[in-house]
C-alpha cells in the first residue's frame, strides 16, 4: 500500500501531499483511505493539517472516505489545490476550513461512472447505485458552499471545469493562491477518461516518468492479493 507523504511543519502542524490517483491500483499505487488515516494516526496529536492536491481523481468512495476522516479530524484543515483537483479529489477539497486554489490551478466535477457486467438487472441496479453516488457527492459539494444540491447535479451531469477564480466564484474554493508549476505524480494519459478536459491543461503539468512494471512485479503483486 502506497501511503501519502505527510511531514512534519511548525508545531502541531503536518502537511498531507496526495498528488496521485485517489484508491489504491493492482499494484498499489495511489493514494487510498486507509493509507491517509494510516498517516494521520502517526502523526497524533496536531491542530492544523495542510492538504495539498494534484490529482486526476479515481475511487468516489476513497475520495468521500478521506474527506470524512478530515472533516471528523480535530485539527483545523486548510486544502490547497496546486495543480488540479478533479472528481474524488475535488470532494477531498471540499473537507478545507479554507479551501485555496492556484490562479492557474483547475477543479473538475462529474457524476459518478463504474463498470458492469452481467444482466439487465445488474445494470439497472449499478444505475441506480450510480444515481445514489451522485447525490451523495453534489450534497457535499452543496454542504460545502451552501448552494442547492440541484444546481451541482446540473454542473457535474456537464462535466464542468473550473478555473482558480471560477471555483472561488462558484463558492468551490474560498482563496486564490499565486500561481506555480507542478509535476505530475500521475501519468497525464488518464485524464483522456474525460470528456471536456480543457486543452491548456496539459501544459499545467511537467510529465513524470512513465511507470513500468516487470513479470516479476505483477507475480509477486498477485502472490500477495491471494
Amino acid at each position: 500500500m502506497k501511503l501519502p507523504q505527510i511531514r512534519n511543519m511548525a508545531s502541531g502542524e503536518v502537511e498531507l501531499l496526495i498528488y496521485d490517483v485517489i484508491g489504491e491500483d493492482f499494484f498499489g499505487e495511489g493514494i487510498s483511505a486507509k493509507g491517509v488515516q494510516n498517516v494521520l494516526r502517526d502523526a497524533g496529536i496536531v491542530n492544523t493539517i495542510h492538504v495539498r492536491l494534484n490529482t486526476p481523481g479515481g475511487s468516489a468512495f476513497d475520495g468521500l472516505a478521506i474527506y470524512n476522516a478530515l472533516v471528523q479530524h480535530p485539527a483545523k484543515v486548510t486544502t490547497y489545490v496546486d495543480g488540479l483537483a478533479a472528481s474524488a479529489g475535488s470532494v477531498i477539497a471540499m473537507a478545507g476550513d479554507e479551501i485555496h486554489i492556484a490562479e492557474n490551478g483547475m477543479m473538475m466535477i462529474h457524476q459518478a461512472a463504474a463498470l458492469a457486467i452481467g444482466n439487465a438487472g445488474d445494470m439497472l441496479a449499478m444505475a441506480e447505485l450510480l444515481e445514489k453516488m451522485d447525490g451523495q457527492i453534489a450534497g457535499t459539494y452543496a454542504a460545502r458552499t451552501g448552494k442547492p444540491q440541484d444546481e451541482f447535479a446540473e454542473m457535474m451531469a456537464a462535466e464542468t471545469w473550473f478555473t482558480g477564480q471560477e471555483a472561488v466564484d462558484a463558492g468551490l474554493a474560498t482563496h486564490l493562491m499565486e500561481s506555480k508549476r507542478v509535476t505530475a505524480a500521475f501519468d497525464p494519459k488518464v485524464l483522456n477518461r474525460y470528456k471536456h478536459q480543457p486543452k491548456q491543461l496539459a501544459a499545467m503539468f511537467v510529465p513524470k516518468p512513465e511507470r513500468r512494471h516487470s513479470v516479476d512485479s505483477i507475480a509477486a503483486r498477485m502472490k500477495e492479493l491471494a
